[in-house]
């Protein structure tokens, strides 16, 4: 079984022997097209939200991550990861109104993806997610920000923040991708 993904930018790793057979035979493709057998093992993403609605669409799109090693990280105790045998990671939930937490929540997330040392971080919103995909950055990680659907007019301050380190934006309606060159939009979470 091959699990395919087209990605703008080189992975922050060397390719094994088959993903270099893969992308010496990409010719003139600018993308690199990274080819994983089912014998390597799967890659590794984080997914971030917030509590409540951003939490509940995160989950919403996990059969999307199910080939992926996924560590689910969440602002509140208790919750269970949609797929996935790993426990959901908790990080305090932090506000322009507590920047302290947000010290707090990007110290956390420091430690935790460099034990995890993602190749992707996603997030469904919420400083948290916005703090997560600053970090994984910095960390030389791809990172993917879904702006919540209750967003219809105009972005949100975690995402008009994110927008300048996610290697992709997407928003749930069509008409903020056509006002927003950043946005992208490929459908809605719910």
């Amino acid at each position: 079984m091959r699990a395919e993904t087209t990605f703008d930018q080189a992975p922050h790793r060397p390719p094994t022997p088959t993903e270099g057979i893969a992308i010496a035979h990409g010719g003139a493709e600018r993308a690199l097209r990274i080819v994983t057998e089912t014998e390597a093992p799967p890659r590794r993403i984080v997914l971030v939200a917030s509590a409540g609605g951003h939490w509940l669409e995160l989950c919403r799109l996990a059969e999307a991550f199910r080939d992926f090693d996924c560590q689910f990280v969440c602002t509140t105790e208790g919750q269970m990861a949609p797929i996935g045998d790993r426990p959901v990671l908790v990080v305090a939930d932090g506000s322009r109104r507590r920047l302290l937490s947000l010290i707090g929540t990007a110290t956390t997330m420091a430690r935790l993806l460099r034990g995890f040392r993602p190749e992707i971080v996603v997030s469904t919103g919420a400083a948290p997610g916005a703090v997560a995909l600053t970090v994984a950055r910095c960390m030389g990680a791809h990172t993917i920000w879904i702006e919540s659907i209750s967003c219809r007019d105009a972005p949100s301050m975690s995402g008009r923040f994110v927008r300048r380190v996610a290697d992709l934006f997407l928003t749930q309606w069509p008409h903020m991708a056509a006002k927003h060159p950043a946005m992208r939009y490929f459908g809605r979470v719910l």
